[in-house]
């Protein structure tokens, strides 16, 4: 299961964006791509969480996370499209914040 939505990943990316990066001569993201890509953010997360360590339910910064990768491997789908120094840093950031979660210095 998924940590986000897609109305999740619009409160970070407007809907011209994610449309640019999953759709093809379409009006609106596709939400078949941005559901898988969330998929594999998710578990990219979980690969992160320490033995026994589980997300609660509705947590803000695992969402925030997941978002983050998400759009920023959306973009890596994408042969036309770069993300901006702003999504690099996003990324960035939701990388150290995963690696301090293995770690065991922040949670869930």
């Amino acid at each position: 299961m998924a940590y986000a939505t897609l109305d999740d990943l619009l409160a970070y990316a407007s809907a011209d964006e994610l449309t640019q990066l999953t759709g093809y001569d379409v009006f609106e993201p596709d939400a078949d791509i941005v559901a898988a890509i969330l998929d594999d953010a998710s578990a990219e997360v979980d690969s992160y969480l320490p033995g026994g360590v589980t997300v609660p339910e509705g947590s803000k910064a695992v969402r925030r996370v997941c978002c983050f990768l998400t759009l920023f491997h959306l973009y890596a789908r994408s042969s036309q499209l770069v993300p901006s120094e702003a999504r690099q840093q996003q990324f960035d950031r939701a990388n150290q914040w995963l690696f301090e979660l293995a770690m065991g210095t922040v949670t869930p």
